[in-house]
């Protein structure tokens, strides 16, 4: 499929090992008072939900000595329709853990204010954002489905 048009160019039978393992992740619940002002305005929450992540990823080493490879959010595929909690959540991306997460969950607070802060002050108008807000080099589904103005609500109502 290509990315961009969502046009199908070719279908193949894969057979994909399974990758799974253990490890240890902090989270928040976003009231629900986020998700009816983002429908209000039309915005879709999962977009919002995975902007925000993105931003909480970026805000990351302000507070922990944490590279690409430490720390990871559930990033949304465009096509995926199963159910997703209204949470932020932040795990190690490494079997075990890392710590990461640990040493996030006493500062959640403060790295989801400090999220907000790298949202507003970018200067993109870009509805789905950049680089320097809620885009993320790590981002496992290609910074698809995202939305800045989703996760300014759902940062704000959250913190």
């Amino acid at each position: 499929m290509w990315q961009y048009s969502g046009e199908v160019f070719d279908q193949v039978e894969l057979q994909v090992p399974v990758q799974a393992y253990d490890t240890v992740a902090t989270w928040v619940r976003v009231p629900d008072v986020a998700r009816r002002q983002v429908t209000e305005l039309g915005l879709e929450m999962r977009a919002g939900l995975h902007a925000a992540g993105h931003a909480l990823l970026n805000a990351l080493p302000l507070f922990v000595m944490a590279g690409g490879s430490d720390a990871a959010v559930e990033c949304v595929n465009g096509n995926e329709t199963r159910y997703r909690p209204q949470r932020l959540l932040i795990f190690d991306r490494q079997p075990g853990g890392t710590g990461i997460s640990a040493q996030v969950q006493p500062i959640f607070g403060k790295l989801l204010r400090a999220a907000l802060d790298v949202v507003t002050q970018c200067a993109c108008e870009e509805p789905t954002g950049c680089p320097s807000c809620v885009h993320h080099a790590d981002c496992n589904q290609y910074n698809d489905v995202l939305d800045k103005q989703a996760a300014v609500i759902i940062l704000q109502e959250t913190i």
